[in-house]
């Protein structure tokens, strides 16, 4: 079963942007199923100035970060996870000025 959390596709994502973002925020928690993927793609990705991070965790230990490419267009996939645990999404920022356009997907066996 596939699970889409934000719309069906990209331009129905959802949109988060900041002019002076500072701190850690979390934007999405979720659990997880063992045997789950997960898909992550964000468009319109921009980091326009200051320092910027976006983190995907997984019980607690990042497996991902995503930087913009060149396009504005990243996709992170964690195929097969291998226990039940919590999914995280995580922003970290320094005098941010960044948007992008969040989808995130999940297929289980349940």
């Amino acid at each position: 079963m596939r699970y889409n959390f934000f719309g069906p596709d990209v331009s129905s994502g959802k949109k988060i942007s900041s002019k002076k973002f500072t701190g850690v925020y979390n934007i999405y928690t979720t659990t997880l199923f063992k045997g789950s993927d997960i898909y992550v793609t964000l468009s319109g990705f921009q980091v326009k100035q200051g320092n910027f991070a976006f983190y995907i965790i997984f019980d607690g230990e990042v497996v991902g970060q995503i930087q913009p490419d060149e396009y504005g267009f990243v996709e992170f996939t964690l195929k097969n996870v291998s226990k039940t645990g919590a999914l995280e999404y995580v922003i970290a920022g320094e005098s941010a000025n960044f948007e992008f356009i969040a989808l995130i997907e999940v297929d289980d066996e349940i």
